[in-house]
């Protein structure tokens, strides 16, 4: 009985810690057609087991020229994943590599800004430069 109560606190524990990003698209990061995406500064986050990823995407005639990370717990692994934000300026592409002991974090992030970019095509931007996380959850909190 304790053994099998064990196996089954381990499993859910492995199954807890495995981690996947959150999404519409079920957590698999997603090229966006930048095209589509208006010029603005656009928010977007995604949150995997021990974590969330808050970033702002700026965008200016359909090239992304800035992404800033405005909220996360910045562990070690969090730090490390930021070095794929490089590589989708310049690529101009969110089909980049993960970091190396950041997987997961890397994907995260990377779908924080899929996120951002779609919610830029769907016209959502705030067309101004968030400089803070919370100034963010003021606008939030009061609806704008």
């Amino acid at each position: 009985m304790i053994r099998t109560l064990l196996m089954i606190a381990l499993a859910a524990i492995v199954f807890a810690s495995s981690g996947c990003t959150t999404g519409g698209s079920g957590g698999r990061v997603r090229d966006v057609n930048l095209r589509t995406v208006s010029d603005g500064s656009f928010v977007g986050s995604a949150s995997y087991n021990i974590g969330t990823f808050m970033v702002q995407t700026r965008v200016q005639r359909h090239r992304i020229v800035d992404i800033r990370v405005l909220g996360t717990a910045m562990t070690y692994r969090e730090s490390q994943a930021q070095k794929v934000i490089p590589l989708v300026i310049a690529r101009q592409t969110l089909k980049v590599g993960v970091v190396r002991g950041a997987e997961i974090e890397s994907r995260t992030l990377l779908k924080a800004i899929e996120n951002s970019l779609r919610e830029g095509a769907m016209g959502g931007g705030m067309g101004l430069d968030l400089r803070s996380e919370r100034e963010w959850i003021i606008r939030q909190e009061l609806g704008r």
